[in-house]
């Protein structure tokens, strides 16, 4: 065989492989759930155990998820479900199309599929504070009911679902340790903050929050006093405030907790409530907590 001929078999040989490859690649594609998740730290979550087998979206209304095409048959929404405000859409939404309220259920024939995964289940709740994955045993629970979601949807990876649930609960319960660790020679584990997001983390590590705000609004003068009192009765001089808090917020509030702060002689620290990435955000909540409680 001529070398010109040699090397045309060579590169026709070659497109058929780049060409079948791209076909199993966009094939796999095709198999991928989307899953929309309501909050950044449910999209690590579902990336860890879904790993390949997912692609995750973060949807923070039912408007929007109904407004997005979506090109896939299999579309799982992963609720917090611990009674997020602005999850209250999906609640009625799914009410409207099954008895299983905010399970696994699927919407009528006219529309696509989805199935809804509370993450929730299982988890015991505090009442008026939806914040529950701020606490990494409660997200242990959270990536069970993920897991078993995605179990659901697909059947046939289960084992390497499982595998990723196993691997990310390990990692789970070493950060649960770290932050025992973290804050264990703290005497004084109270503190103020300005939107009381920390109950389960509290709960978790037997420390105590005293919200300033109320009910999501700036407070009131007789609310002011009030945490003074508390902090000087508890000899607190931290106040905390979410990372993300708006400049129009702080604005609004600065001079409440620039008061508060001199009256108690304290100072104000940053704590991030929803983290990117979980493990280490939370890792730098307990140091930032060990490094200003006393």
């Amino acid at each position: 065989m001529k070398l010109k001929n040699i090397i045309l078999v060579g590169l026709v040989a070659l497109y058929l492989i780049s060409t079948a490859s791209a076909q199993i690649s966009g094939s796999e594609e095709e198999e991928k759930i989307e899953v929309a998740v309501t909050i950044a730290p449910l999209a690590q979550v579902v990336e860890q155990i879904g790993g390949d087998k997912v692609r995750v979206s973060e949807i923070t209304s039912i408007t929007e998820y109904l407004s997005k095409r979506w090109d896939k048959q299999r579309i799982a929404f992963v609720l917090v479900g611990s009674g997020i405000e602005f999850e209250a859409g999906w609640t009625e939404y799914v009410k409207n199309r099954s008895v299983d309220v905010l399970n696994y259920v699927f919407s009528n024939e006219s529309e696509l599929p989805v199935f809804v995964i509370n993450c929730s289940n299982g988890i015991e709740l505090i009442e008026g504070d939806p914040h529950v994955w701020l606490s990494p045993k409660n997200v242990k629970i959270m990536a069970n009911n993920i897991y078993e979601g995605l179990v659901w949807a697909d059947p046939f990876n289960e084992e390497y679902y499982s595998k990723n649930r196993d691997a990310y609960q390990w990692r789970l319960d070493e950060l649960d340790n770290e932050i025992t660790e973290t804050l264990s020679g703290i005497e004084n584990r109270k503190f103020l903050v300005y939107h009381p997001a920390w109950g389960y983390f509290c709960r978790d590590y037997d420390l105590e929050q005293f919200g300033i705000e109320e009910n999501g609004k700036k407070p009131s003068p007789s609310k002011i006093v009030e945490a003074i009192k508390y902090a000087r009765e508890n000899n607190v001089r931290v106040i905390a405030i979410s990372s993300l808090i708006s400049y129009e917020v702080w604005a609004c509030d600065r001079e409440s907790l620039d008061e508060i702060a001199e009256e108690i002689d304290g100072w104000i620290i940053e704590l991030d409530p929803l983290p990117e990435h979980y493990i280490k955000g939370m890792r730098k909540v307990a140091v930032t907590l060990a490094r200003n409680l006393e």
